[in-house]
């Protein structure tokens, strides 16, 4: 469905920018009569600024639509990253993470990276080379 919006959105706002070169064509032509150029802007305007403004709301609707994707997203993986922290007094690891958000290995290990450098965690790397992260009981 976003594919065809965004194909939508850009055939629209093409149509609209071709008539809005029309327009421009017309007006610097100097061999072009004042009636021509009226009659080009005139339609230029009644279909391009129309073209031109569904084009660009279905683009801005689409990109309000993967922003707040990514916001609900991360509120999830906070989320669930608040809720592994009390679970476990105030320690998480990697693979936890991993498996209750089915991020990848990296992403999640990228996140709580960002959250011990943000809520200034400890880190304990144990004997089966596993890090545990501990964090301050005020967060959890």
């Amino acid at each position: 469905m976003q594919l065809i919006k965004l194909i939508t959105a850009s055939l629209f706002v093409s149509v609209g920018l071709f008539f809005g070169l029309a327009i421009a064509t017309e007006l610097v032509n100097p061999d072009a009569s004042s009636d021509s150029k009226l009659s080009t802007t005139i339609g230029g305007l009644t279909l391009g600024l129309p073209a031109l403004s569904i084009g660009s709301w279905l683009l801005w609707n689409g990109y309000d639509q993967f922003r707040q994707k990514i916001e609900h997203h991360s509120r999830r993986i906070n989320s669930i990253f608040f809720y592994l922290l009390s679970l476990n007094h105030g320690q998480v690891k990697v693979s936890d993470l991993v498996k209750y958000t089915q991020l990848s290995q990296q992403e999640a290990q990228e996140f709580i990276e960002n959250k011990a450098l943000e809520l200034n965690a400890t880190l304990e790397r144990r004997p089966d080379q596993e890090i545990v992260y501990h964090f301050p009981s005020n967060f959890f």
